[in-house]
């Protein structure tokens, strides 16, 4: 099968997404931004560009503001979430700057678009009314395209919708849709729409506009991650009810969370395979290295990198290796040892098998704040 442009186009993208994300920030930063900060957008504005993805951000854009005016709640995932972008452009509400710029750091390296032109995946958990309103929308307001969805069931009222984009011109036959064995349940992981653009909606039944108009204002809007230290231990009870991966971690969840970063940190190890072993895992529980100092997310891993005096691409290309569980060669693990590598961060890097990105989970906390409706239970 010939391989197809998988890029959604939408007309005048690059200056649409800048026009807004400039607006965005100077109605989060200021008139006057921080330098840091234009330079930032700026950079990640000309990446995008350069890869011909602006169409993807731009879209992003679209459906959260069509979200905010339907009084949907929409929680977009993935490292797409790690850009700056994503916070001045209003479809992410965590701020991936520095900690001194009021940020929770995600660097945009994550996205894996500078070093590798790697087009950003659109995820978006909502209600099951937006799921519908969603494929109205594009086909509104991008009639050139149509719209082929496969859903997956799921548990507990939640059911996934793989969306695919596809121009007029490459509609394929119906014999090509007619395939033998086919099971409508599962993506077509084996078919001709792999090669198509595609965002996927997830949809849970507590997002819908009821509870929306009740908490948005309270919770949603005004959740701060900066300044959470009231709701941490809540959302800490919260998660380790609902959360079954972080359940299977029973010493992890006698830790007394009470920062963001340490809930941060805490939900990345659990959804993460192979971190919360080790060196790392010990020195934690005995108190000699502070979870919320503990590299738990793949963004974790490039930051302490960069942190040795590693050239960013050069960092890049060993975070890649760490976080996908590689082994390193003896060369990259005495090079990290020369620059100051602690022994017990080696350790790590022996045990990875997989890291969870920082921005998934900083999104996953502002859901759980919005899901929280136990505020006032104590802690056992």
């Amino acid at each position: 099968m010939k391989k197809q442009n998988s890029y959604l186009i939408i007309p005048d993208a690059d200056k649409r997404l800048k026009e807004l994300c400039n607006q965005g920030m100077k109605k989060l930063f200021g008139k006057r931004p921080p330098q840091a900060v234009k330079d930032r957008l700026e950079h990640e504005l000309k990446i995008v560009k350069r890869n011909g993805h602006a169409s993807t951000y731009l879209l992003a854009c679209l459906l959260s503001q069509e979200a905010e005016r339907l009084h949907h709640v929409i929680f977009f995932r993935g490292v797409i979430t790690s850009s700056l972008i994503a916070y001045t452009g209003g479809f992410s509400k965590v701020n991936p700057m520095e900690p001194e710029y009021g940020g929770v750091y995600l660097p945009f390296e994550t996205t894996r678009e500078e070093f590798e032109k790697r087009e950003p995946e659109l995820e978006i958990q909502c209600g099951a009314a937006f799921i519908f309103y969603t494929q109205a929308f594009l086909c509104r307001e991008l009639p050139e395209y149509r719209y082929i969805a496969y859903p997956r069931k799921g548990n507990a009222g939640i059911q996934t919708i793989r969306l695919y984009f596809i121009k007029l011109e490459d509609v394929p036959a119906e014999e090509l849709l007619d395939q033998p064995n086919s099971n409508l349940d599962e993506y077509p992981d084996y078919m001709y729409f792999d090669d198509f653009y595609h965002i996927t909606l997830i949809g849970d039944n507590k997002m819908e506009p009821v509870q929306y108009n009740t908490f948005y204002r309270d919770i949603v809007s005004s959740f701060d991650e900066s300044n959470s230290k009231d709701v941490i231990p809540k959302l800490w009870r919260y998660v380790k009810k609902n959360d079954s991966l972080l359940r299977e971690l029973k010493d992890l969840m006698k830790y007394k969370v009470r920062t963001y970063e340490e809930l941060l940190t805490a939900l990345c190890v659990a959804h993460s395979t192979g971190v919360w072993e080790g060196m790392t895992r010990e020195m934690v529980m005995d108190g000699r290295l502070p979870l919320a100092e503990m590299p738990g997310s793949r963004d974790d891993v490039l930051c302490y990198l960069l942190g040795l005096g590693y050239e960013r691409e050069e960092a890049y290309r060993v975070w890649m290796n760490i976080w996908r569980g590689r082994r390193l060669s003896s060369d990259e693990i005495n090079t990290m040892r020369e620059r100051g590598a602690d022994d017990w961060f080696l350790n790590l890097c022996e045990h990875v098998r997989y890291m969870f990105p920082r921005a998934h989970c900083a999104q996953m906390i502002r859901r759980d704040a919005f899901l929280l409706d136990e505020p006032d239970d104590q802690e056992k």
